[in-house]
């Protein structure tokens, strides 16, 4: 009778359905709570990383216009440098 041990193992009170203490969910929130604080500062860092790689980017997008400028419109900036 292997169903008649399984249904023994279950705690009497409960009619066959499985419930959580009190002191496992503190436990399961705390242990979450502990993996948050891990990995909040780690999204913290790579978001400064990614802003720090925008900027750069747009530094040499920049530098890049100003160097091609002068070559797309060389009549213009031959007029303005002999004012």
């Amino acid at each position: 009778m292997p169903g008649r041990l399984l249904f023994s193992l279950l705690p009497r009170g409960s009619a066959g359905r499985a419930a959580f203490t009190l002191i496992e969910l503190l436990v399961v929130i705390a242990i979450i709570s502990i993996i948050a604080a891990i990995i909040f500062p780690v999204f913290g860092a790579a978001r400064e990383s990614a802003r720090k790689i925008t900027c750069l980017n747009n530094v040499k997008q920049i530098g890049m216009a100003v160097l091609q400028y002068p070559q797309d419109h060389k009549p213009l900036c031959d007029l303005i440098a002999r004012c």
